[in-house]
């Protein structure tokens, strides 16, 4: 028995597919000609746009429902440069990091590549991405204060900023409100502080929501869960957070939260098997959330702005997820790097000023994102009420982790932990046995260190 990966894996989501593969980053090394960098990022002054017009090609693997909103932000930048045309190449999978490589290759990337955390760790080290904190020194239009520090940390080690976090989201609860009706529940609480929808009334819920016979289940796993459950019961995946030098996963508290991932398909049963998932045609916890068949799932900012909103038949609305040991949540960081060498670096932060700082994280933010940036109206360029905007900016505020705040943790570490997790989710070992596995294999690829200590 074996889970879905998209719905599962916890070291690269759709918006992480940059973040995989350490020889694909070893070939984009080769193709740069090492971490040698520009010299205007050298020596700390702000380049010069190039003279004439120009095409500021930008390369993403957002979702497609998130296209629009990029779009509108393209064609403020175009507004904000008359000389200059932005030029979107979106590709998805395994496609996104193969034509970055190959462009390298062929000594012509584009100068903005969109990734989350995992690639700027991933590429950051090996000189494949522009260090911009000269450039942000230089500027003084912008400041690296604005940014809250849980999104910003992974982007910045060593002194250096090897790219520019953008957006920001949290995991929280969607949830059926018709099916909580029909049941007789109460709805769940508005405010992330919240605390009174606890993980016993969590299972409860989903276990009276429960009806296999109509192909109805309590909780679908999906969007960060189980695995991100850790959080929930005080677990963490590292040692530390400022340089990460082992796995911690067999602490008591995370061997709590493997169990409670196994319990909800084995003991509780509210959250289906695979093979009930497969028998059932669920292909993600998305689609069973639009077509009525899961009372709550996880999600983002971009399924309640853009994903959701198309379910048609059912009243939905969202919550703060359930208090178990702590309120913990993952964040989710994106961004964009320059890379190396670019031959339009100006223009290329231009761009990240405009979509991180200016009027085009605005327009990204529609569908797309939480803006990551303080100095963002948010509350105005947010489709959705205001108790709604604010519940997702106080979980990330408040208690949110990204899954790796340092290069030291590899790719091929959460290949490892994802494996394992396959097998508990499965039934095929204990809780215990799952820390114990995971410790052992993610442990024994620290070294050598990615970044040595200083």
């Amino acid at each position: 028995m074996r889970v879905q990966r998209n719905d599962w894996i916890g070291g690269a989501t759709r918006r992480h597919v940059l973040g995989r593969g350490a020889a694909l980053g070893g070939a984009l090394a080769a193709a740069c000609g090492g971490p040698t960098p520009s010299k205007d990022s050298a020596i700390g002054e702000l380049p010069k746009p190039g003279p004439g017009p120009m095409e500021l090609r930008v390369a993403t693997n957002t979702s497609i429902q998130n296209m629009p909103g990029w779009e509108k932000a393209a064609q403020g930048y175009e507004q904000k440069y008359p000389n200059r045309k932005v030029k979107l190449e979106h590709a998805t999978g395994s496609a996104y990091t193969e034509r970055m490589v190959a462009q390298q290759a062929a000594g012509d990337p584009p100068p903005i590549f969109y990734t989350a955390t995992t690639g700027v760790h991933n590429f950051g080290p090996k000189g494949i991405f522009t260090d911009l904190m000269p450039l942000v020194k230089a500027d003084r239009t912008i400041s690296l204060k604005d940014i809250p520090d849980r999104a910003l940390k992974g982007y910045t080690w060593a002194g250096k900023l090897f790219g520019m976090p953008v957006m920001a989201d949290t995991r929280y609860v969607h949830y059926n409100v018709s099916l909580f009706k029909q049941a007789g529940l109460p709805m769940l609480p508005k405010e992330w502080n919240d605390d009174s929808f606890t993980l016993e009334k969590f299972n409860d819920y989903a276990t009276r929501l429960t009806d296999p016979a109509k192909g109805i289940w309590g909780f679908i796993h999906g969007e960060s869960w189980p695995l991100k459950a850790i959080y929930q019961f005080g677990a963490d995946f590292w040692d530390d957070r400022n340089y990460t030098t082992k796995c911690v996963l067999d602490t008591q508290a995370a061997i709590e939260a493997f169990q409670w991932m196994q319990d909800t398909v084995h003991k509780f049963r509210y959250a289906p098997s695979s093979e009930q998932r497969s028998a059932q045609g669920i292909t993600n916890s998305d689609n069973a959330f639009i077509q009525g068949k899961a009372a709550m799932v996880l999600g983002g900012y971009k399924h309640t702005a853009a994903i959701f909103p198309p379910a048609q038949g059912f009243e939905w609305s969202i919550a703060p997820l359930p208090k178990g040991r702590s309120k913990g949540t993952q964040v989710v960081v994106v961004g964009f790097a320059v890379p190396v060498g670019t031959k339009h670096l100006a223009e290329a932060f231009d761009w990240i000023k405009w979509t991180t700082f200016q009027d085009g994280a605005c327009a990204i933010m529609g569908l797309a994102s939480q803006a990551v940036s303080d100095k963002v109206e948010r509350f105005k360029c947010s489709p959705l009420p205001e108790w709604q905007t604010r519940m997702t900016q106080d979980g990330l505020k408040s208690s949110g982790k990204v899954d790796a705040d340092h290069p030291n943790v590899k790719p091929e570490m959460w290949t490892a932990i994802n494996s394992e997790v396959n097998r508990l989710m499965a039934g095929e070992q204990s809780a215990r046995d799952t820390a114990k596995r995971i410790v052992e294999q993610v442990n024994a690829l620290f070294q050598p260190y990615v970044v040595p200590r200083s």
